[in-house]
């Protein structure tokens, strides 16, 4: 069975109870999309956690996030990233304008609706806001 795994690009901040509600509707309708495929969607507070202190900095996990291999299989570290917030930070804006330049696909999932729709490109709004200062558009 193929592996595909997915990155959750969640806010710092989030609500822990939110971020595992959403990560499991991502990795339900991810299987539905995906049928004979094993999904893991990690998200980003996981990952921060895990391998942050092995680059020092932001701008190496970030990088590392959206273009990084697996040692072990020299499988991609993520197939897909995934958001649930137009608006985002500058770490995730870096992660996911990574992934679109290596061509990965970039989805924004409409949490009502439990749509997934292709991310086109990010913009900056407010680069002096780092929590919220760059836009996915659609």
């Amino acid at each position: 069975m193929t592996e595909v795994r997915a990155f959750y690009a969640t806010k710092k901040d989030a609500n822990d109870q939110d971020v595992e509600m959403f990560r499991a509707d991502i990795q339900t309708t991810l299987l539905a999309h995906l049928p004979g495929k094993a999904v893991e969607v990690v998200n980003a507070l996981a990952d921060y956690e895990e391998r942050f202190a092995q680059f020092g900095t932001w701008e190496g996990w970030q990088l590392d996030v959206g273009t990084g291999f697996r040692y072990h299989d020299r499988q991609p570290r993520y197939h897909m990233f995934i958001v649930t917030d137009r608006e985002i930070g500058r770490a995730t804006a870096a992660i996911l304008q990574h992934a679109m330049e290596m061509r990965k696909p970039v989805l924004f999932f409409e949490v009502g609706t439990r749509a997934l729709h292709l991310v086109r490109g990010v913009s900056t709004v407010d680069s002096d806001d780092w929590k919220g200062g760059w836009r996915v558009y659609t």
